[in-house]
C-alpha cells in the first residue's frame, strides 16, 4: 500500500528484500551471481565439482525458508524453480530453458506460489532420452489430419511408454509440456481458439490430476478440442482428400514428374502427411498406388499396340525402361515381355 501503485519501486522493494533474505540464508557457503529476466530474479551458482551434493541439499532446504519466510513476514505469493546442475556450460541455455518450463509449470500448480525442483518433474538425462519422440510427431500428425481415433491410439502408446517407476509428477509435467508443443506447432492451423477460456481450463485440469488413469483422460479431452471435428467427419474429409488423389493420378500418371510432392501440392498438404492419410485410408501406399496405375495404363496399350517398351515406358510416365520393367514385374509377378507373350498365345488373339 505505501507504493502508491509504482510498481517499479514494488519491484524494486521485493528484489531487495529476497537478494538480502537469501545472501543470509546462504551465508557465503557457494559463490553465485544474481541476474534478472524480466521480472525473474535468478540465481546462478558457481560450483567446484565436490560442491555439487551439498548445494542440492542445502539450497532446496535455503530456498524453501526463503519461501516460507517471505510468505509469512509479506504475505508474498511467489514461485521458485531450482535447476539442476549443469556440468557443461555449452548446454546451460538448455537447462535454463527446463527452469522456464518448470517454473511455468510451477505457476499452474500452486496458485498462491511455491517451490518446484526441475529434477523432480523432469526425467533424468531427458536431453538425452528420445524414447517418445517418434509417437510426439505421430501425434502431432495426427492432430493436424483432425483424426482422433488415430490420435487417441497413439496417446495410448505414449503413456505405455511412461515407466511405471516414474514420478506421477514427472508424468503429469511431460504431459502438460506436450500439451504446449502441440500447441505451438498448430497455433496459426487450428480452427480452435486456444486462448479461450474454456479451453484454457482443459490446460488446467492437467494440473489438477490425481493419478496416471485421470490424467490421461484430461489429456485426451484436450486433443478432442484441438481435433476439432467428430471422427465421422474426419473419415468423410479423408476419403474426400484420397479420391481427388486418385482422380489426379490417373489424369496424370504419364507425366515424369508425377510424385508426392507435386499431388501434396494440388491437395494443399504436407507430404509425409498425404502418405500416411492415403495409406491409412488404402491398401497401397502413394507410391504403389501410381506405379499400378501406370502399369494398368501399360497393359492397356499393349493389348491394344504394338509398341516398343522403351516408348511405352514413356507413355505411362517412366523415365527409363529399367525402372518401368521393374515396376512391372513387381505388380504383375512377370516381365512385360513374358506377359505380352502370354497375352498373344490366349485363345481369340
Amino acid at each position: 500500500k505505501n507504493f502508491n501503485n509504482d510498481f517499479m519501486a514494488y519491484n524494486n522493494f521485493i528484489s531487495y528484500t529476497v537478494n538480502n533474505t537469501f545472501s543470509e540464508l546462504i551465508d557465503n557457503k557457494f559463490k553465485y551471481y544474481q541476474l534478472h529476466d524480466n521480472e525473474l530474479i535468478i540465481y546462478m551458482f558457481i560450483l567446484n565439482k565436490n560442491e555439487s551434493l551439498p548445494w542440492e541439499k542445502e539450497c532446496s532446504e535455503k530456498l524453501k525458508q526463503l519461501y516460507h519466510l517471505l510468505q509469512k513476514k509479506y504475505d508474498l505469493s511467489f514461485y521458485i524453480t531450482l535447476g539442476e546442475v549443469c556440468g557443461n556450460f555449452n548446454n546451460i541455455s538448455n537447462y535454463y530453458n527446463d527452469i522456464i518450463e518448470a517454473q511455468e509449470y510451477n505457476c499452474m500448480i500452486h496458485k498462491d506460489g511455491g517451490v518446484v525442483m526441475v529434477g523432480d518433474i523432469q526425467e533424468p538425462n531427458h536431453h538425452k532420452n528420445k524414447i517418445k519422440g517418434k509417437y510426439e510427431k505421430l501425434l502431432k500428425d495426427a492432430i493436424l489430419l483432425s483424426n482422433y481415433r488415430q490420435a487417441a491410439s497413439i496417446t495410448d502408446r505414449i503413456f505405455n511408454e511412461l515407466n511405471e517407476d516414474d514420478s506421477f509428477n514427472f508424468k503429469k509435467f511431460y504431459i502438460y509440456h506436450l500439451v504446449y508443443t502441440i500447441i505451438d506447432s498448430y497455433e496459426d492451423k487450428s480452427s480452435v481458439n486456444i486462448y479461450s477460456g474454456s479451453f484454457q481450463a482443459l490446460i488446467e485440469n492437467i494440473t489438477l490430476c490425481s493419478n496416471t488413469r485421470v490424467l490421461k483422460k484430461a489429456f485426451l479431452n484436450i486433443i478432442m478440442a484441438l481435433c476439432g471435428i467428430s471422427q465421422e467427419k474426419y473419415d468423410e474429409k479423408a476419403q474426400t482428400i484420397t479420391n481427388r488423389v486418385k482422380s489426379y493420378i490417373n489424369r496424370n500418371y504419364m507425366d515424369f514428374n508425377l510424385c508426392i510432392a507435386s499431388i501434396a501440392d494440388v491437395v494443399n498438404l504436407n507430404p509425409k502427411y498425404l502418405s500416411r492419410l492415403f495409406k491409412q485410408e488404402n491398401e497401397d501406399s502413394l507410391l504403389d498406388y501410381i506405379n499400378l496405375v501406370r502399369i494398368q495404363k501399360a497393359k492397356q496399350i499393349l493389348a491394344s499396340q504394338d509398341v516398343a517398351f522403351e516408348d511405352l515406358a514413356r507413355m505411362v510416365g517412366y523415365t527409363n525402361v529399367r525402372t518401368f520393367r521393374r515396376a512391372f514385374s513387381k505388380i504383375e509377378g512377370t516381365t512385360p515381355s513374358q506377359y505380352k507373350k502370354s497375352e498373344k498365345n490366349k485363345p481369340g488373339t
